[in-house]
């Protein structure tokens, strides 16, 4: 099943569009909403409208109400998501729109031209984005782990250099493909090695890369993960990371995070990335659930499955 962006259009929004005055913090919800390609009103609650002294709650009305004015104004797309049978309705997925696109373009002095945001090609041609419930899950559950991140990164004295999306990856050419033998005697495959995330995190104890990948259960563990696990695996062994990124030295400062929907499907990924292709590789391997990683420091905390042990282990 597909979906679109359920909205009025641009035009007719604006002009009856409510009194409205872009405050600062107006604009650091348009810069986020782009930031992470795409955001969810409850993580937009976390970001700008969770109270100083630290409690939980977070203001919901006032987040709901701000979202409203920037769709109404057309700094903001949204997407409606169906109604789940268990979970009721999960609202809309908040986009960057023209307008929006067209102020950070002038707040950062980037040409319009060559200021690249998703949902570029129907903002220019009119035309409604089509996304499937799958991609805007996924999308969101990406957000999740980069706030997470980001959030653990500055709670612990780091910094995130380099954040860079499929997207960005894809756009800018910056992946590569390996050829991999899958099993003795087999036709040798070409994989691409395109994560869903790529980092740099900076520590007290040195630099690190990392690829990300967000798992929502619905690739194959025999056909999709195994050839996933195989790429990376071949990628680092044949030294084509280290090419790509620059990396020089005996070692390999590059793990793998892979976040999961359940603990029990990081454990069963787990076993996967143990078993498939060369075993001095399984240790870049590290698998969590998304919900460990949202409540607690995906940093220092002990969260993550190794593969080839059996122990916890923190990235810190």
């Amino acid at each position: 099943m597909e979906m679109t962006s359920a909205s009025l259009p641009r035009k007719q929004r604006i002009l009856h569009a409510p009194p409205f005055r872009l405050t600062v913090r107006d604009m650091q919800i348009i810069e986020a909403v782009h930031r992470y390609r795409m955001l969810e009103r409850s993580q937009v609650e976390q970001l700008f409208f969770a109270p100083a002294d630290g409690r939980v709650h977070t203001n919901t009305n006032r987040a709901r109400e701000r979202l409203r004015l920037l769709y109404k104004h057309g700094y903001l797309e949204r997407i409606l998501r169906p109604i789940h049978p268990s979970l009721g309705s999960l609202g809309p997925v908040y986009r960057l729109a023209a307008r929006g696109a067209r102020l950070l373009a002038q707040h950062t002095g980037t040409p319009l031209q060559e200021f690249h945001y998703w949902g570029r090609g129907d903002d220019k041609d009119a035309r409604q984005t089509q996304v499937t419930p799958m991609f805007l899950d996924h999308g969101v559950a990406l957000a999740d782990v980069r706030i997470a991140m980001e959030r653990a990164a500055l709670a612990n004295g780091c910094t995130i250099e380099v954040w860079r999306d499929e997207m960005t990856l894809r756009r800018n050419r910056e992946w590569d493909t390996v050829m991999v033998e899958l099993a003795p005697g087999a036709r040798r495959e070409r994989i691409p090695v395109i994560p869903d995330g790529y980092f740099v995190l900076t520590t007290p104890q040195g630099r690190g890369h990392f690829f990300l990948e967000v798992d929502r259960s619905t690739e194959t563990i025999v056909h999709r993960w195994q050839r996933k696990i195989w790429g990376y695996k071949e990628y680092v062994l044949s030294g084509g990371f280290h090419q790509r990124y620059g990396v020089s030295g005996p070692q390999t400062p590059l793990r793998i995070l892979t976040t999961t929907v359940s603990l029990e499907r990081a454990q069963n990924l787990k076993a996967a990335a143990e078993h498939y292709g060369p075993p001095q590789a399984a240790t870049l391997f590290l698998f969590a659930s998304l919900f460990d990683i949202s409540s607690q420091d995906p940093l220092t905390t002990p969260v993550w499955l190794r593969a080839g042990d059996s122990y916890r282990h923190s990235i810190l």
